[in-house]
Order: structure tokens, then sequence, then C-alpha cells
């Protein structure tokens, strides 16, 4: 947040770099507004996908410094609010890579969606 507040911006988006897949509109639908806004997909929270004002960063250091660990403490304590991306049988967006079995449901997902691309022949000249 102090980076991002040193070049001028107004607000920072994170997420996990074990999460490959995000819906197509992540970005946009969490740009609107200018509240701290975290996500929720089938029920479950995502506490580190979000947008977090960087006005905030001072907010943030004093929970730190206070012996806050938890994300989801930190969210209630600035007030932050839920975007939900609603229910479905897609486990792809928010997918969460940590075992060698996450791995494999991951490598099944990369599959079905390949095999479901169009082939593109060789190019014609």
């Amino acid at each position: 947040m102090l980076w991002a507040k040193g070049l001028g911006y107004e607000r920072v988006i994170t997420s996990p770099v074990d999460t490959p897949f995000l819906p197509a509109d992540f970005v946009i639908t969490l740009s609107e507004g200018h509240a701290p806004v975290y996500c929720r997909r089938n029920g479950s929270d995502h506490f580190l996908h979000g947008v977090w004002p960087v006005d905030l960063e001072q907010d943030l250091a004093a929970f730190v410094a206070d012996g806050g660990r938890a994300m989801k403490d930190w969210l209630k304590h600035c007030g932050a609010r839920v975007c939900d991306f609603g229910q479905s049988d897609d486990t792809a967006p928010f997918f969460n890579v940590n075992t060698q079995e996450d791995l494999k449901a991951l490598e099944a997902i990369l599959k079905r969606s390949s095999s479901a691309l169009p082939r593109r022949g060789s190019p014609r000249v």
C-alpha cells in the first residue's frame, strides 16, 4: 500500500499466486466504488482476493502492530464489504493450488478446457 500510495495510486488489487484462475470480470467488478472489498464464491470467502484503498495503510499497520494477523479480522475491523461472485458448478474461479491433489485437479481442469478449444489448422498462404 505504501509503494502504491507513493506512486499516486488510490487502490491496490490483490490475488494470491496459488490461484491460477480468476473470473473474467475480477478487476472491473472489484474496482467499482472506493471501499475495501473481498471476494466470495459458492459461499466461501476469499479474503486475500480484494481491493484495498491505500489510505488504509496506517490502519493496517496499526492492526498488525497490535498483534492482528488474520486477514478476516482486519477486514471486519476496517468495514470491508463482500463482492459475491455467486454460485456455480464451475470450480475454476478462485481454485487454490496447495497440495499434490490440488495440482492434479488443476491439470484435469486444464485438460478439459484445452480439449474444448477449437483447433487451429496450418496457416494457408
